[in-house]
Protein backbone atom coordinates (compact mmCIF):
# COMPACT_ATOMS: atom_id res chain seq x y z
CA UNK A 1 0.00 0.00 0.00
CA UNK A 2 2.78 2.27 0.97
CA UNK A 3 4.86 2.20 -1.88
CA UNK A 4 1.64 1.97 -4.44
CA UNK A 5 0.72 5.29 -2.73
CA UNK A 6 4.60 6.73 -3.65
CA UNK A 7 4.12 5.46 -7.28
CA UNK A 8 0.96 7.82 -7.63
CA UNK A 9 2.58 10.50 -5.59
CA UNK A 10 5.43 10.78 -8.01
CA UNK A 11 3.15 10.62 -10.90
CA UNK A 12 1.13 13.44 -9.42
CA UNK A 13 4.54 15.38 -9.26
CA UNK A 14 5.61 14.86 -13.10
CA UNK A 15 1.66 15.20 -14.42
CA UNK A 16 2.16 18.48 -12.39
CA UNK A 17 5.25 19.63 -14.06
CA UNK A 18 4.00 18.90 -17.11
CA UNK A 19 0.80 20.89 -17.09
CA UNK A 20 1.91 24.01 -15.36
CA UNK A 21 2.51 26.77 -17.78
CA UNK A 22 5.83 28.19 -18.37
CA UNK A 23 7.01 31.55 -16.83
CA UNK A 24 9.57 32.31 -19.14
CA UNK A 25 9.00 30.33 -22.64
CA UNK A 26 12.59 30.81 -23.63
CA UNK A 27 14.46 29.56 -20.53
CA UNK A 28 12.18 26.12 -20.50
CA UNK A 29 13.43 25.61 -24.29
CA UNK A 30 17.10 26.26 -23.11
CA UNK A 31 15.94 23.76 -20.07
CA UNK A 32 15.70 20.77 -22.43
CA UNK A 33 19.60 20.43 -22.31
CA UNK A 34 20.99 18.54 -19.69
CA UNK A 35 22.17 20.80 -16.83
CA UNK A 36 25.69 19.86 -15.57
CA UNK A 37 26.12 19.44 -11.98
CA UNK A 38 26.43 20.36 -9.27
CA UNK A 39 24.32 22.83 -11.36
CA UNK A 40 20.95 21.69 -11.08
CA UNK A 41 21.78 20.55 -7.14
CA UNK A 42 22.92 24.02 -6.43
CA UNK A 43 19.84 25.58 -7.79
CA UNK A 44 17.87 23.29 -6.22
CA UNK A 45 19.24 24.46 -2.91
CA UNK A 46 18.89 28.17 -3.70
CA UNK A 47 15.07 27.51 -4.36
CA UNK A 48 14.60 26.12 -0.79
CA UNK A 49 16.28 29.58 0.54
CA UNK A 50 13.80 31.27 -1.79
CA UNK A 51 16.63 32.51 -3.66
CA UNK A 52 15.54 31.80 -7.23
CA UNK A 53 14.18 34.41 -9.75
CA UNK A 54 11.25 33.58 -12.07
CA UNK A 55 13.25 32.09 -14.96
CA UNK A 56 15.48 30.04 -12.30
CA UNK A 57 12.48 28.55 -10.86
CA UNK A 58 10.69 27.94 -14.45
CA UNK A 59 14.08 25.72 -15.90
CA UNK A 60 13.92 24.01 -12.83
CA UNK A 61 10.41 22.98 -13.27
CA UNK A 62 10.61 22.61 -16.70
CA UNK A 63 13.93 20.50 -16.02
CA UNK A 64 12.55 18.30 -13.53
CA UNK A 65 8.84 17.89 -15.49
CA UNK A 66 11.13 15.67 -18.26
CA UNK A 67 10.68 12.13 -17.10
CA UNK A 68 14.15 10.98 -17.89
CA UNK A 69 15.17 13.12 -14.87
CA UNK A 70 13.15 11.25 -12.72
CA UNK A 71 16.60 9.54 -11.35
CA UNK A 72 18.64 12.46 -10.76
CA UNK A 73 15.41 14.19 -9.21
CA UNK A 74 15.59 11.18 -6.52
CA UNK A 75 19.30 11.55 -5.82
CA UNK A 76 18.67 14.88 -5.46
CA UNK A 77 15.92 14.79 -2.87
CA UNK A 78 17.83 12.20 -1.34
CA UNK A 79 21.31 14.32 -0.45
CA UNK A 80 18.97 17.18 0.51
CA UNK A 81 17.41 15.49 2.80
CA UNK A 82 20.61 13.33 3.87
CA UNK A 83 21.39 16.90 4.49
CA UNK A 84 18.72 17.94 7.29
CA UNK A 85 18.53 14.24 8.64
CA UNK A 86 20.42 14.59 11.93
CA UNK A 87 18.52 17.59 12.36
CA UNK A 88 15.03 15.61 12.89
CA UNK A 89 13.84 13.19 15.66
CA UNK A 90 14.15 10.06 16.12
CA UNK A 91 11.50 8.17 15.15
CA UNK A 92 10.90 4.37 13.97
CA UNK A 93 7.16 5.41 12.28
CA UNK A 94 7.45 6.39 8.82
CA UNK A 95 5.02 8.52 9.16
CA UNK A 96 6.19 10.36 12.15
CA UNK A 97 9.45 10.88 10.48
CA UNK A 98 7.13 11.92 7.34
CA UNK A 99 5.27 14.23 9.05
CA UNK A 100 8.89 16.13 10.87
CA UNK A 101 10.43 16.37 7.24
CA UNK A 102 6.91 18.14 6.20
CA UNK A 103 7.17 20.42 9.13
CA UNK A 104 10.37 21.61 8.27
CA UNK A 105 9.77 21.61 4.68
CA UNK A 106 6.76 23.77 4.99
CA UNK A 107 8.75 26.12 7.25
CA UNK A 108 11.34 26.35 4.22
CA UNK A 109 8.96 27.20 1.97
CA UNK A 110 5.73 28.63 2.62
CA UNK A 111 6.49 30.76 5.86
CA UNK A 112 8.66 33.11 3.65
CA UNK A 113 8.24 36.98 5.13
CA UNK A 114 9.57 38.65 1.61
CA UNK A 115 9.00 38.19 -1.50
CA UNK A 116 11.23 39.68 -4.13
CA UNK A 117 9.77 42.35 -6.64
CA UNK A 118 8.23 41.10 -9.11
CA UNK A 119 7.22 37.49 -7.90
CA UNK A 120 3.91 36.83 -7.37
CA UNK A 121 2.97 34.49 -4.49
CA UNK A 122 1.09 31.79 -6.03
CA UNK A 123 4.24 31.06 -8.36
CA UNK A 124 6.20 30.07 -5.37
CA UNK A 125 3.84 28.42 -4.01
CA UNK A 126 3.28 26.15 -6.99
CA UNK A 127 6.53 25.13 -7.35
CA UNK A 128 6.82 24.67 -3.57
CA UNK A 129 4.22 22.13 -3.62
CA UNK A 130 5.61 20.34 -6.00
CA UNK A 131 8.85 20.12 -4.42
CA UNK A 132 6.84 19.47 -1.41
CA UNK A 133 5.46 16.15 -2.94
CA UNK A 134 8.62 15.37 -4.44
CA UNK A 135 10.60 15.72 -1.23
CA UNK A 136 7.65 13.51 0.36
CA UNK A 137 7.91 11.13 -2.04
CA UNK A 138 11.91 10.91 -1.31
CA UNK A 139 11.76 10.75 2.79
CA UNK A 140 9.27 7.36 1.56
CA UNK A 141 11.68 6.03 -0.61
CA UNK A 142 14.63 6.72 1.53
CA UNK A 143 13.38 5.79 4.60
CA UNK A 144 11.07 2.48 4.53
CA UNK A 145 13.48 0.11 2.98
CA UNK A 146 13.35 -2.91 5.16
CA UNK A 147 17.75 -2.34 4.68
CA UNK A 148 19.30 0.68 3.04
CA UNK A 149 19.95 0.41 -0.26
CA UNK A 150 23.67 0.51 0.30
CA UNK A 151 25.35 -1.41 2.68
CA UNK A 152 28.59 -0.59 3.58
CA UNK A 153 31.14 -3.68 4.88
CA UNK A 154 31.37 -3.43 8.66
CA UNK A 155 34.64 -1.75 9.32
CA UNK A 156 35.41 -0.23 6.55
CA UNK A 157 34.66 3.17 5.22
CA UNK A 158 33.83 4.01 1.86
CA UNK A 159 36.75 6.16 0.43
CA UNK A 160 35.21 5.77 -3.81
CA UNK A 161 35.38 9.23 -5.24
CA UNK A 162 34.27 10.03 -8.75
CA UNK A 163 36.59 10.79 -11.23
CA UNK A 164 39.01 13.34 -12.01
CA UNK A 165 40.40 15.79 -15.20
CA UNK A 166 43.87 13.77 -15.67
CA UNK A 167 45.21 11.71 -18.00
CA UNK A 168 48.86 10.73 -19.59
CA UNK A 169 50.86 11.85 -22.28
CA UNK A 170 53.13 9.16 -23.69
CA UNK A 171 55.74 11.55 -25.93
CA UNK A 172 57.50 9.73 -29.25
CA UNK A 173 60.64 8.98 -27.17
CA UNK A 174 58.74 7.44 -24.86
CA UNK A 175 58.68 9.60 -21.83
CA UNK A 176 55.37 9.32 -19.74
CA UNK A 177 53.80 12.99 -18.71
CA UNK A 178 51.04 13.02 -15.90
CA UNK A 179 48.79 16.35 -16.60
CA UNK A 180 46.91 16.27 -13.49
CA UNK A 181 50.53 17.27 -11.76
CA UNK A 182 52.27 18.73 -14.46
CA UNK A 183 51.53 22.77 -14.15
CA UNK A 184 50.18 24.60 -17.36
CA UNK A 185 52.44 25.86 -19.83
CA UNK A 186 54.98 24.34 -22.25
CA UNK A 187 55.61 20.44 -21.48
CA UNK A 188 57.36 19.10 -23.63
CA UNK A 189 58.77 20.26 -27.27
CA UNK A 190 59.46 17.64 -30.85
CA UNK A 191 60.65 19.23 -33.90
CA UNK A 192 59.29 22.69 -34.07
CA UNK A 193 56.00 21.64 -31.86
CA UNK A 194 55.26 22.97 -29.20
CA UNK A 195 53.34 20.62 -26.32
CA UNK A 196 50.80 23.05 -23.97
CA UNK A 197 48.57 22.36 -20.88
CA UNK A 198 46.83 25.66 -21.11
CA UNK A 199 44.30 27.41 -18.68
CA UNK A 200 41.54 25.55 -19.30
CA UNK A 201 43.24 22.00 -18.59
CA UNK A 202 43.07 21.22 -21.93
CA UNK A 203 46.26 19.93 -24.00
CA UNK A 204 46.85 21.90 -27.07
CA UNK A 205 49.60 21.44 -29.78
CA UNK A 206 51.44 24.75 -31.22
CA UNK A 207 53.92 25.51 -34.38
CA UNK A 208 57.11 26.99 -33.34
CA UNK A 209 59.10 26.26 -36.23
CA UNK A 210 56.75 25.68 -39.29
CA UNK A 211 60.11 24.32 -41.06
CA UNK A 212 60.26 21.22 -39.20
CA UNK A 213 56.66 19.87 -38.95
CA UNK A 214 56.70 17.67 -41.58
CA UNK A 215 59.42 15.49 -39.76
CA UNK A 216 57.00 15.67 -36.80
CA UNK A 217 53.99 13.85 -38.35
CA UNK A 218 56.10 10.10 -37.78
CA UNK A 219 56.44 11.44 -34.36
CA UNK A 220 53.28 9.34 -32.82
CA UNK A 221 51.90 10.84 -29.02
CA UNK A 222 49.61 8.95 -27.13
CA UNK A 223 46.92 10.50 -24.92
CA UNK A 224 45.70 7.87 -22.58
CA UNK A 225 43.19 7.88 -19.38
CA UNK A 226 42.87 5.10 -16.35
CA UNK A 227 39.39 4.85 -14.71
CA UNK A 228 38.45 7.41 -12.84
CA UNK A 229 39.77 10.04 -15.37
CA UNK A 230 38.69 11.91 -18.24
CA UNK A 231 40.47 14.86 -20.75
CA UNK A 232 40.32 16.74 -23.47
CA UNK A 233 43.07 17.19 -26.27
CA UNK A 234 43.15 20.05 -29.13
CA UNK A 235 45.08 18.13 -31.91
CA UNK A 236 47.58 19.67 -33.72
CA UNK A 237 44.76 20.23 -36.69
CA UNK A 238 42.74 22.37 -34.01
CA UNK A 239 40.24 19.12 -33.75
CA UNK A 240 39.03 18.73 -30.18
CA UNK A 241 39.01 15.32 -28.52
CA UNK A 242 37.37 14.44 -24.78
CA UNK A 243 38.17 11.04 -23.49
CA UNK A 244 36.27 8.97 -20.99
CA UNK A 245 37.76 6.92 -18.50
CA UNK A 246 39.38 4.52 -19.51
CA UNK A 247 40.52 5.58 -22.84
CA UNK A 248 43.81 5.83 -25.05
CA UNK A 249 44.40 8.00 -28.13
CA UNK A 250 47.42 7.68 -31.03
CA UNK A 251 48.05 10.19 -33.02
CA UNK A 252 50.90 12.22 -34.73
CA UNK A 253 52.79 15.37 -33.41
CA UNK A 254 52.16 16.78 -36.35
CA UNK A 255 49.66 16.36 -39.52
CA UNK A 256 51.49 18.36 -42.41
CA UNK A 257 52.33 16.39 -45.18
CA UNK A 258 49.94 13.43 -44.37
CA UNK A 259 47.41 12.37 -47.06
CA UNK A 260 44.97 11.86 -44.15
CA UNK A 261 44.41 12.22 -40.62
CA UNK A 262 44.72 9.30 -39.10
CA UNK A 263 44.15 8.01 -35.32
CA UNK A 264 43.97 5.72 -33.27
CA UNK A 265 41.37 5.07 -30.44
CA UNK A 266 40.51 2.62 -28.08
CA UNK A 267 38.08 3.35 -25.04
CA UNK A 268 35.50 6.14 -25.85
CA UNK A 269 35.71 10.00 -26.82
CA UNK A 270 33.80 12.88 -28.02
CA UNK A 271 35.56 14.31 -31.38
CA UNK A 272 35.05 17.98 -32.95
CA UNK A 273 36.76 17.68 -35.94
CA UNK A 274 37.89 20.58 -37.83
CA UNK A 275 37.16 19.39 -41.67
CA UNK A 276 39.70 19.35 -44.21
CA UNK A 277 38.56 18.08 -47.58
CA UNK A 278 41.92 17.86 -48.81
CA UNK A 279 42.99 15.67 -45.86
CA UNK A 280 40.43 13.61 -44.55
CA UNK A 281 40.46 12.85 -40.82
CA UNK A 282 39.56 9.09 -39.95
CA UNK A 283 39.35 7.55 -36.53
CA UNK A 284 40.19 4.24 -36.31
CA UNK A 285 38.44 1.74 -33.63
CA UNK A 286 38.53 -1.95 -33.30
CA UNK A 287 38.35 -2.69 -36.89
CA UNK A 288 36.01 0.26 -37.43
CA UNK A 289 37.00 3.33 -39.69
CA UNK A 290 34.52 6.50 -39.04
CA UNK A 291 35.63 9.13 -41.41
CA UNK A 292 34.53 12.99 -40.61
CA UNK A 293 32.27 14.99 -43.23
CA UNK A 294 32.51 18.50 -41.11
CA UNK A 295 31.65 16.51 -38.07
CA UNK A 296 31.12 15.86 -34.25
CA UNK A 297 30.22 12.10 -33.44
CA UNK A 298 30.53 9.73 -30.47
CA UNK A 299 32.98 6.42 -30.61
CA UNK A 300 32.33 4.32 -28.07
CA UNK A 301 34.65 0.78 -28.71
CA UNK A 302 35.28 -0.63 -25.15
CA UNK A 303 36.53 -4.09 -25.43
CA UNK A 304 33.73 -4.87 -23.07
CA UNK A 305 31.10 -4.06 -24.90
CA UNK A 306 29.67 -5.78 -27.73
CA UNK A 307 29.52 -4.00 -30.28
CA UNK A 308 31.55 -0.50 -31.47
CA UNK A 309 29.22 2.47 -31.49
CA UNK A 310 29.55 5.59 -33.77
CA UNK A 311 26.85 8.42 -32.45
CA UNK A 312 26.66 11.10 -34.85
CA UNK A 313 25.89 14.78 -33.33
CA UNK A 314 26.05 17.19 -36.20
CA UNK A 315 27.36 17.10 -40.05
CA UNK A 316 28.01 13.69 -41.27
CA UNK A 317 30.11 11.09 -40.92
CA UNK A 318 31.17 7.66 -43.24
CA UNK A 319 31.63 4.57 -41.14
CA UNK A 320 33.06 1.23 -42.68
CA UNK A 321 34.44 -2.01 -41.54
CA UNK A 322 36.00 -4.62 -44.27
CA UNK A 323 32.61 -5.54 -45.59
CA UNK A 324 30.82 -2.67 -45.78
CA UNK A 325 30.37 0.94 -45.17
CA UNK A 326 27.95 3.76 -44.45
CA UNK A 327 26.88 7.47 -44.58
CA UNK A 328 25.68 8.63 -40.87
CA UNK A 329 23.10 11.56 -40.25
CA UNK A 330 22.94 13.38 -37.23
CA UNK A 331 20.83 11.44 -34.55
CA UNK A 332 22.01 8.26 -35.80
CA UNK A 333 24.47 5.60 -35.12
CA UNK A 334 26.68 3.05 -36.48
CA UNK A 335 26.39 -0.55 -34.74
CA UNK A 336 29.33 -2.81 -35.52
CA UNK A 337 28.95 -6.36 -33.87
CA UNK A 338 31.82 -8.43 -35.63
CA UNK A 339 31.30 -8.19 -39.59
CA UNK A 340 27.61 -6.48 -39.17
CA UNK A 341 27.36 -3.16 -39.30
CA UNK A 342 23.91 -1.06 -39.23
CA UNK A 343 22.26 2.02 -37.98
CA UNK A 344 19.83 3.14 -36.12
CA UNK A 345 18.21 6.38 -35.21
CA UNK A 346 18.45 7.13 -32.16
CA UNK A 347 18.14 9.93 -29.50
CA UNK A 348 21.86 11.11 -29.18
CA UNK A 349 21.56 12.75 -25.37
CA UNK A 350 21.90 9.64 -23.43
CA UNK A 351 25.21 8.50 -25.47
CA UNK A 352 26.90 11.71 -24.88
CA UNK A 353 25.71 12.77 -21.21
CA UNK A 354 29.17 12.00 -20.11
CA UNK A 355 30.71 14.51 -21.79
CA UNK A 356 28.30 16.70 -19.91
CA UNK A 357 28.65 15.10 -16.88
CA UNK A 358 26.00 12.91 -16.37
CA UNK A 359 25.00 9.79 -16.53
CA UNK A 360 21.75 8.61 -18.48
CA UNK A 361 20.21 5.92 -20.01
CA UNK A 362 17.05 4.79 -21.68
CA UNK A 363 16.05 1.46 -20.87
CA UNK A 364 19.37 0.30 -20.20
CA UNK A 365 20.39 -3.09 -18.61
CA UNK A 366 22.07 -2.72 -15.13
CA UNK A 367 25.28 -4.22 -16.52
CA UNK A 368 25.60 -1.66 -19.08
CA UNK A 369 25.18 1.01 -16.29
CA UNK A 370 27.64 -0.95 -13.97
CA UNK A 371 30.17 -0.92 -16.06
CA UNK A 372 30.55 2.93 -16.75
CA UNK A 373 29.90 3.13 -12.84
CA UNK A 374 32.90 1.00 -12.68
CA UNK A 375 35.15 2.65 -14.97
CA UNK A 376 34.33 6.08 -13.37
CA UNK A 377 34.35 5.65 -9.81
CA UNK A 378 37.21 2.77 -10.32
CA UNK A 379 35.82 -0.19 -8.49
CA UNK A 380 34.76 -3.69 -9.37
CA UNK A 381 31.04 -4.57 -10.01
CA UNK A 382 29.77 -8.19 -9.05
CA UNK A 383 26.74 -9.78 -9.44
CA UNK A 384 24.98 -12.16 -6.33
CA UNK A 385 22.91 -13.17 -9.28
CA UNK A 386 23.60 -13.24 -13.06
CA UNK A 387 19.69 -12.30 -13.44
CA UNK A 388 20.18 -9.38 -11.66
CA UNK A 389 22.36 -7.84 -14.96
CA UNK A 390 19.11 -7.88 -17.31
CA UNK A 391 17.24 -5.46 -15.26
CA UNK A 392 15.83 -2.20 -17.22
CA UNK A 393 16.34 1.71 -15.90
CA UNK A 394 15.82 5.16 -17.15
CA UNK A 395 17.04 8.24 -16.08
CA UNK A 396 19.61 10.72 -15.75
CA UNK A 397 22.17 11.52 -12.55
CA UNK A 398 25.58 13.38 -12.30
CA UNK A 399 28.48 11.85 -12.43
CA UNK A 400 29.86 13.94 -9.71
CA UNK A 401 27.86 12.86 -6.85
CA UNK A 402 29.11 10.38 -4.29
CA UNK A 403 28.84 6.55 -4.73
CA UNK A 404 26.55 6.11 -2.43
CA UNK A 405 24.32 8.42 -3.70
CA UNK A 406 24.65 7.26 -7.60
CA UNK A 407 24.00 3.55 -5.86
CA UNK A 408 21.34 5.38 -4.00
CA UNK A 409 19.85 6.44 -7.09
CA UNK A 410 20.08 3.25 -9.78
CA UNK A 411 19.07 0.99 -6.88
CA UNK A 412 15.66 2.49 -6.12
CA UNK A 413 14.96 2.78 -9.85
CA UNK A 414 16.36 -0.84 -10.82
CA UNK A 415 15.08 -2.41 -7.50
CA UNK A 416 18.24 -3.53 -6.29
CA UNK A 417 20.66 -3.40 -3.35
CA UNK A 418 24.63 -2.96 -2.85
CA UNK A 419 27.15 -4.25 -0.69
CA UNK A 420 30.15 -2.03 -1.12
CA UNK A 421 33.66 -3.94 0.79
CA UNK A 422 36.54 -1.36 -0.13
CA UNK A 423 36.37 -1.09 -3.95
CA UNK A 424 34.29 -3.67 -4.60
CA UNK A 425 30.51 -3.53 -5.11
CA UNK A 426 28.23 -6.16 -5.21
CA UNK A 427 25.06 -6.85 -6.65
CA UNK A 428 22.37 -8.09 -4.40
CA UNK A 429 18.30 -8.43 -4.94
CA UNK A 430 16.13 -6.14 -3.69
Amino acid sequence: MLHTNVSLMFKFFLIFYKNTHCFCPQVCINAKIPFKMPAIQELFTKYLKNECTDAEISALRSHFGQPENELLLKSIIITELQKTSEHLPEANDTDQRLAAVQERLNKILFTQTSVKAGKSIWKITAIAAAILVAATTGIILFKTQERPVVEVAKGKAVNIIPGVNSATLTLANGKRIKLSAAANGVLAKQNGIEIIKNKEGKLTYKLSQPSLTVQSNKLINKLSTANGEQFTIVLPDGSTVTLNAATSISYPASFTGLPQRNVQLTGEAYFNVVHNDKQPFIVNAAGVQTEDVGTEFNINCYADESSVKTTLIAGAARVRTAQKELMLKPAQQAVATGSNLSYREVDTAPYIAWKNGMFAYHNTALSDVMRQVARWYNVQVSYSENSLKNKRLSGSVSRYDNVEGILNAIGYTAKVKFKVDGTTITVLPE
